[in-house]
């Protein structure tokens, strides 16, 4: 048996071991060799990964501007209740970046009606969460309305991310691609 270097991907040298005698109906070299891809397919769906977050973080400030855009007029140009106008800029920010996620991120082709709904029922739970921290922010402490979205926004972009990318958009692999890694 002896070490063969494989390839370098992202700094990590993969290796295999070779032998060639064989055992049953696939040689040991035919074992490595799934192995070895199975490894790369990790390190590239690690990759994946991290483009999908990145991807998703570009979008997010998309509808975050979005969402920060409306709240600032409703709050300061129609004066209505910060509450209000957090629900309707989370809510229009959230559709368009469910859009935006289903076409150029995730590249879902199926059950988009469905994604829709588990996509909105995620950004509801970011919106709690945003409200609870708003209400916190701005009456308990005193922190300009302003200044407590844009931090409040940093929190729920992360906790989103994560359900989505596992929930809502967990399965948009077929049955080929993912028997390919």
């Amino acid at each position: 048996m002896c070490y063969h270097k494989t390839g370098h991907r992202q700094g990590v040298i993969l290796r295999m071991r070779v032998s060639y005698k064989t055992k049953g109906n696939h040689s040991s070299f035919q074992r490595c060799r799934r192995q070895l891809r199975i490894r790369v397919g990790r390190i590239v769906h690690r990759r994946s990964f991290s483009r999908e977050l990145i991807v998703y973080c570009i979008i997010g400030c998309t509808g975050a501007m979005l969402d920060l855009g409306i709240y600032v007029v409703l709050t300061r140009g129609l004066n209505l209740h910060y509450q209000f106008a957090n629900f309707w800029g989370v809510t229009l920010g959230i559709v368009n970046n469910f859009f935006l996620n289903y076409f150029f991120n995730f590249k879902a082709k199926d059950r988009m009606f469905v994604r829709l709904v588990c996509f909105y029922s995620v950004g509801m739970f970011g919106w709690a969460l945003s409200a609870l921290s708003l209400w916190l922010h701005v009456e308990q402490f005193g922190v300009n309305e302003v200044v407590a979205k844009l931090g409040t926004i940093v929190f729920v972009t992360i906790v989103q991310f994560c359900l989505n990318k596992f929930v809502t958009f967990g399965n948009t692999k077929s049955k080929e691609e993912t028997n390919n890694v």
